[in-house]
């Protein structure tokens, strides 16, 4: 609705990058208060920079690959701060970089994805603010009567013109903020090592395939003919951390009798 907050001369704040700053420091902010009881703050910190330089350069990267005939046309409309991003892209490259982080560091990388991934959720929850106020992440044409007009020069207005569509921003934004509630709250009492990082993906995964029915920027159907691809890597991502929750689960419920 916003994509630009502030213009001066030619100096632009975008709304989507702003929101992306903000999302940010708010997330580490309350991840390194919390820290100090249970983890060292600058491992914290540490890895806040690889998961922001990681989910910016995977988001991106995977946007482009799906656009990879508009930018080959047109190269010079890559830019990191304006909106463009693949959220599964991002999520993948975090994670990998997480990872050999915590190996090196010689961290169990499981306990500080458990630690992490509830400020994950309210980053991406607050991104998804940026994507409503940019006019991008659009839902398809609403009769409901809370369906939205976006402004013709956004990526919704140039799509589908004065149509009311379903503002799928907001109901991936209040989805997270209820999920980062609910994984603070599980924290604190899961059984095993890697429950909150795993539930994450058991709960968002099965919502983001879903609400893709409800999107009206889907990047085709290729899969089965009614399914996007990222509806297809999010069925992916759920079948995995369903096992990988159920191997651990076992596991802990074994060592706890042994």
């Amino acid at each position: 609705m916003y994509p630009v907050l502030i213009k001066i001369g030619p100096f632009t704040l975008y709304s989507y990058g702003a929101l992306l700053v903000v999302a940010f420091y708010l997330s580490i902010l309350l991840a390194r208060i919390e820290s100090k009881k249970v983890i060292d703050p600058q491992v914290v910190l540490d890895i806040a920079l690889l998961v922001l330089f990681s989910g910016i350069v995977g988001g991106k990267l995977a946007y482009i690959i799906f656009h990879l005939p508009l930018y080959i046309k047109n190269p010079l409309d890559i830019n990191l701060w304006r909106a463009g991003f693949i959220f599964h892209g991002g999520l993948f490259l975090s994670i990998v970089t997480t990872f050999l982080y915590t190996k090196k560091k010689n961290i169990s990388f499981l306990y500080v994805a458990d630690f992490l991934i509830p400020y994950v959720t309210l980053g991406q929850a607050i991104g998804r603010i940026g994507c409503f106020l940019n006019g991008c992440c659009y839902g398809k044409p609403t009769d409901l009567p809370w369906g939205m007009r976006f402004p013709l020069s956004s990526p919704a207005g140039y799509h589908y013109g004065a149509l009311p569509l379903h503002p799928t921003q907001l109901y991936s934004s209040l989805f997270l903020f209820v999920l980062f509630l609910f994984l603070r709250y599980l924290k604190l009492h899961q059984k095993f090592e890697g429950e909150t990082f795993l539930f994450y993906f058991l709960l968002y995964s099965p919502f983001r395939f879903f609400m893709d029915f409800l999107r009206g920027d889907n990047l085709g159907t290729t899969m089965f003919r009614y399914l996007s691809p990222l509806q297809g890597v999010s069925a992916g991502i759920f079948i995995v951390s369903t096992t990988l929750f159920v191997v651990r689960m076992k596991r802990s419920t074994k060592a706890s009798t042994d």
